[in-house]
């Protein structure tokens, strides 16, 4: 399992770049510095291979620990989730996009696992927000009229509508109205 890691740690930044149709078997292999011959002994097929991705980045500590952190307020854990990623985004300079937001427009239509996967992955997403959304009514430090469900799976919907448009935009403007808006649903 910890060299199935190594090889996608190591070469699925080709696939979230290109995309899933851009990027070969053997761009894969020589990323991941393996014959091509090896990679079927960890992935059934290029399909499987993204379906693990998505999987490894879902099960990735520092994408999602500040759902976990009992300290931050809902607020701020909210906002420090979608700060993080507009970092990241800004530091790839507007490139890359979100690799399950890249492979749902790519592969929904076409693969109904992947469509699956990323589907879940995004659900699991939503519930982490959903959940923080809860506690912090509960709490008294969010207030908004929505279902949590609704306004979770809307932020979700906006951040992957926003990731698209950054991609185009090629600015950060685009990032940093996200956050403008979340912060004023929030508040």
């Amino acid at each position: 399992m910890d060299r199935k890691i190594e090889i996608i740690e190591n070469s699925y930044h080709l696939m979230h770049l290109h995309g899933y149709h851009g990027t070969s078997v053997k761009k894969i292999t020589d990323a991941a510095g393996i014959p091509k011959g090896s990679f079927y002994n960890y992935f059934e097929n290029k399909e499987d291979y993204a379906k693990h991705v998505i999987e490894y980045l879902k099960a990735k500590d520092e994408i999602f620990w500040m759902f976990d952190d009992e300290k931050m307020s809902a607020y701020e854990k909210i906002r420090t989730f979608f700060k993080n990623q507009i970092d990241y985004f800004k530091k790839k300079e507007f490139k890359y996009g979100c690799f399950v937001g890249n492979l749902t427009q790519e592969m929904a239509d076409v693969s109904p696992m992947l469509s699956k996967v990323a589907e879940d992955f995004h659900n699991f997403v939503a519930k982490k927000i959903e959940k923080t959304l809860s506690q912090g009514k509960k709490a008294g430090d969010l207030s908004f009229s929505l279902e949590e469900k609704i306004l979770a799976d809307f932020l979700i919907n906006a951040w992957q509508g926003t990731l698209l448009r950054m991609k185009s935009r090629q600015k950060a403007n685009i990032l940093d109205e996200y956050l403008e808006v979340l912060e004023a649903i929030l508040k």
